[in-house]
């Protein structure tokens, strides 16, 4: 089951959905309430062509200052390449 349950509108910024998953004979535990978080990754070896091409050095370290009101998560303290790896999604 992939189940959209927000609108389809360009004035609503969430993408929240309805999945059903079987677990039966898995370590895998439910309870009513929960939720299940889904965090991508962009590759390593596309996400170090991409730090070449913009001619970033993919080690640098950042600090994120967060804009007030802002939620989206991410770390304050990261690399360049963390940023491009766990963060932004670079190829869609």
């Amino acid at each position: 089951t992939n189940k959209l349950l927000t609108p389809e509108s360009a004035d609503y910024d969430r993408d929240i959905r309805h999945y059903e998953f079987k677990i039966k004979g898995t370590n895998v535990s439910y309870k009513t309430g929960d939720s299940l978080a889904v965090w991508p990754r962009n590759p390593v070896d596309k996400v170090q062509e991409v730090c070449k091409l913009l001619g970033f050095d993919a080690g640098q370290q950042l600090r994120v200052i967060p804009l007030e009101g802002a939620r989206n998560w991410c770390p304050e303290e990261l690399s360049v390449q963390q940023l491009f790896t766990h963060v932004l999604d670079v190829f869609g």
